[in-house]
């Protein structure tokens, strides 16, 4: 895990993985490279998305595409298919739901680790356009002697820790800016001009970090959709609440409660707010806003989600209009599914978006970045 740490925390570095995955993201959210499966209806200049199906196909995507190569999707057409049947189950895992009710669950984990081991035994050759950091990882796995046994198992995690919160966390957060037209066209104008003049997707994930309007709509939709835990064992006998806890004691902190508490955030913290943290940021930094974990637990990837989720919001946002479609409306959380972080929509929910291109993002008339892929 030390190696992928070090590589998620190169941000800057052109070669690096967050710059190449966000290189993906910007091709992959174009008008040409368009998801098919998220389309349900289009026309010349106009389609209808599933929100969520577009969002997850760009990250499941552009992290296969950066993590794996060109090879890994020739050979597992599938992978997807599979990774989100999965992932859409990952919660039985960590509750050691048994058979039958986990059969689809471990079926899919099973079809996508063994699509890894076939990749795992290809030629070098075949696997050059792998990322440095899964070449890495193989060398590693090889010197600990495990590559044939235990290496689709470990990969798999990483693969899964990849792909399985960032886009519910952009996903809310287009929801509720495309809902209200007035939060929507205040961000436009936020990003419109730091995505005209960045050089390259890691400048521009950079300088989105500086637009307070987007900022705080990120962070309170991390507050209000994430769910969040941490374990831990008390080292000595403490008195919490009114309650004796014994010295070794096996805790579980759930985050979810303090990211709602109104002492906290406010007698509406029961309700999303875009600007309560353009209004107070030092919300941000107190103990009680813990979307991410805490400690040793602490997400190692929450700055590369931050730059994927900024990143393809402020490309959608200036590159084409948005409005829900009249049919739809923002989703309800899912609160009774157990979640490992971001909590998803309701089985069956999604937000249907009606999208039509900007007229200043047709070819050859918009800026270097935007450009690129659009």
């Amino acid at each position: 895990m030390a190696i992928v740490r070090r590589e998620l925390s190169a941000l800057r570095r052109p070669d690096g993985l967050p710059n190449t995955v966000l290189q993906q993201i910007q091709l992959l959210s174009s008008w040409e490279n368009w998801s098919t499966r998220s389309v349900h209806k289009s026309g010349e200049e106009m389609r209808i998305i599933s929100l969520s199906r577009w969002i997850r196909d760009i990250f499941m995507q552009a992290s296969t595409q950066v993590l794996f190569g060109d090879t890994m999707m020739q050979l597992s057409p599938n992978l997807m298919e599979d990774f989100y049947t999965f992932d859409d189950r990952s919660w039985m895992v960590l509750y050691s739901i048994p058979m039958p009710w986990s059969l689809k669950m471990r079926l899919a984990l099973k079809r996508t680790q063994h699509a890894i081991k076939i990749y795992l035994n290809l030629s070098p050759k075949r696997k050059s356009d792998a990322s440095l950091v899964m070449k890495q990882l193989e060398e590693a796995m090889k010197g600990e002697g495990f590559l044939q046994g235990d290496a689709p198992a470990v990969l798999s995690l990483i693969y899964w820790g990849f792909n399985t919160n960032a886009w519910k966390a952009c996903f809310w957060c287009m929801c509720y800016i495309i809902n209200d037209p007035n939060l929507l066209n205040a961000i436009t104008e936020e990003v419109q001009p730091i995505v005209e003049t960045s050089s390259c997707p890691a400048d521009l994930a950079a300088n989105l970090r500086q637009c307070p309007k987007l900022k705080s709509t990120y962070l309170e939709t991390l507050r209000f959709t994430a769910s969040t835990g941490s374990a831990r064992e008390s080292q000595t006998e403490q008195l919490l609440g009114g309650k004796k806890i014994r010295a070794h004691t096996d805790l579980v902190i759930v985050y979810r409660e303090m990211l709602m508490d109104s002492d906290i955030f406010g007698i509406d913290s029961d309700k999303f707010v875009w600007h309560r943290f353009l209004n107070n940021d030092e919300l941000s930094k107190g103990p009680g806003f813990r979307p991410f974990g805490g400690g040793v637990g602490q997400c190692p990837g929450r700055f590369l989600a931050q730059s994927e989720i900024l990143s393809l919001i402020a490309l959608a946002v200036t590159r084409f209009n948005l409005e829900v479609d009249v049919v739809s409306s923002v989703p309800d959380l899912d609160t009774k599914t157990p979640s490992l972080g971001m909590m998803g929509p309701v089985n069956g929910q999604d937000m249907l978006v009606r999208v039509t291109r900007k007229i200043s993002e047709q070819p050859d008339k918009t800026s270097h970045l935007a450009r690129i892929g659009s």
